[in-house]
């Protein structure tokens, strides 16, 4: 409860700093659905790398935050193809949107795309992974921190001593490489704990599956298989039951959708370090408003000037925000349970 705590108060925080960019704290109320001229409301595109339940959530959440404030919503998923990612980003601006969010799989390729928002005072809100190009804001995770959680329950399922496989994601991805990262700063503190070996899944069930499976060969005598999502962690857990080792080998993962609720509630799978995705992507909605608030502090959304060096406010003022993480075992399932995605 200490870390739901923590979160929600940055939660909090955050919802307060955006209540600054109205004119008038008694007028928040009148201000929640708003439209840039007769007729027309604010249109938030949202660009995801592709559908698993973790980024449904993403989605979800900034569908439920363009219902709370008003706001038309055109979500595009990518398929995890960059090059389809780009193309979106350029419809948008192509569109005329008042606001992106995006998170920028395929990094280089998407830089040119991303630049051309921002010339055309398009916020980017980069969600959950960022680029190298100016944008307006961040908000997600730290990946690391949710690292340290997952080294954490490695600690916890092990009782400080064993032999530990890992599946990680992909090489060079930001997200597998932080979470690499945070776990290993954990791990590295426990000299009785050795990680054998650590191979990349690329975030596929059947690809874990065959990893797990060698590394089940190879290492008959594993204590422990860390993974770096739910469907790694499916695959790694069909790999155990096939072998029989359901007794000697715990699966720790990151990403507590409902659909892993069952595999906690049995213990086939220790413990998850997880984050609420439906909240980031709400969040970065409320923010998208907040910035252009500050731009249209009149709420005439299409007619108010813009600062005194004919700057939008947005290009000055980047705000990075981070979100926190959580673990759930079997021990606190019942309260964790409300926190799924």
């Amino acid at each position: 409860m200490r870390r739901l705590g923590v979160y929600f108060f940055i939660v909090v925080f955050l919802f307060s700093a955006i209540s600054l960019f109205a004119e008038k704290e008694e007028k928040e109320e009148e201000a929640v659905v708003v439209e840039k001229a007769p007729g027309k409301k604010i249109v938030i595109g949202y660009v995801e790398e592709s559908l698993v339940p973790y980024t449904e959530a993403l989605l979800d959440g900034a569908r439920i935050g363009c219902e709370e404030l008003g706001f038309e919503y055109i979500p595009k998923e990518g398929e995890s193809k960059p090059e389809l990612i780009d193309k979106y980003v350029r419809g948008f601006v192509a569109q005329g949107v008042d606001a992106i969010l995006l998170k920028p799989l395929g990094g280089e390729v998407l830089k040119p795309a991303v630049l051309e928002a921002y010339k055309a005072n398009i916020p980017v809100i980069y969600i959950n992974e960022k680029i190298d190009v100016p944008a307006a804001a961040y908000i997600g995770v730290n990946y690391i921190s949710g690292g340290n959680m997952l080294g954490e329950l490695v600690v916890k399922a092990l009782n400080g001593k064993g032999k530990v496989v890992h599946i990680s994601g992909d090489p060079g991805g930001t997200c597998a490489t932080e979470r690499d990262a945070g776990l290993y700063q954990v791990l590295d503190k426990y000299p009785d704990i050795e990680v054998l070996d650590k191979q990349f899944g690329f975030w596929e069930r059947e690809q874990s599956l065959v990893i797990a499976e060698r590394f089940l060969t190879a290492y008959p005598d594993v204590d422990l298989i860390a993974c770096i999502s739910d469907l790694t962690a499916l695959g790694a857990l069909e790999a155990v039951k096939e072998a029989g080792k359901q007794d000697q080998v715990k699966i720790v993962c990151f990403d507590f959708g409902t659909h892993m609720i069952p595999y906690i509630k049995s213990g086939e799978i220790y413990g998850i370090s997880f984050d609420m995705p439906r909240e980031i992507a709400r969040l970065g909605v409320h923010v998208a408003a907040g910035i252009l608030r500050m731009e249209h502090p009149s709420n005439k959304w299409d007619a108010a000037p813009k600062g005194p060096t004919g700057v939008p406010p947005w290009k000055m003022m980047y705000q990075e925000i981070h979100t926190g993480h959580h673990w759930v075992t079997l021990e606190n399932l019942n309260e964790m349970a409300p926190y799924a995605f």
